[in-house]
């Protein structure tokens, strides 16, 4: 995602497997953490049903909406990341 500062931010988006629950933002974060370097651990997990993302013909997700539709969220919830809020103009 943009950041105005860092220039950008990793934020991860799911979608949970029928049946798995509801995916908890630091367990995924704290999982990552054993794996991933710190640069790449995302500053958000953000949730969506399938059903909201787009899809190419050969059922890809399409990374242009799904980037609108991550900030969008952000933007709803007014989240702060590393100094800035989104939804602000």
């Amino acid at each position: 995602m943009p950041h105005p500062t860092l220039g950008e931010i990793v934020v991860l988006c799911v979608v949970p497997m029928q049946g798995s629950g509801a995916a908890d933002e630091r367990a995924v974060q704290t999982y990552l953490r054993e794996t991933l370097a710190v640069y790449k651990i995302p500053r958000r997990v953000l949730v969506f049903d399938e059903a909201a993302l787009v899809q190419t013909a050969n059922h890809k997700v399409r990374t242009a909406p799904l980037r609108e539709l991550a900030l969008a969220r952000l933007a709803a919830e007014r989240a702060e990341i590393a100094g800035h809020r989104y939804g602000e103009s």
